[in-house]
């Protein structure tokens, strides 16, 4: 899972993040050699699931990449792990 802060004090790092995330589902692609399951999930006041667990689904979070956007203040990343 890649779990991504959404908080507010994330501000400029969420742009960071947007563009080294298909860096690294490219190296997963690569090191699995196609054969994964990965989701994207946001962490702020409330836990967000942009894109839930499946196979081979690096295109699907890349196109979800744009709703990641920096939201409340508290961090419940357990939780966000856990979902």
């Amino acid at each position: 899972a890649i779990v991504v802060d959404t908080t507010g004090s994330m501000g400029g790092a969420i742009d960071n993040i947007r563009k080294e995330i298909p860096l690294i589902l490219a190296d997963l692609q690569e090191a699995s050699d196609g054969d994964y399951r990965a989701a994207l999930v946001g962490a702020d006041d409330e836990i967000t699931v942009y894109v839930p667990f499946s196979d081979n689904n690096g295109a699907a979070i890349e196109a979800a990449l744009p709703d990641i956007f920096k939201a409340g203040g508290a961090e419940p990343t357990d939780e966000a792990i856990r979902t």
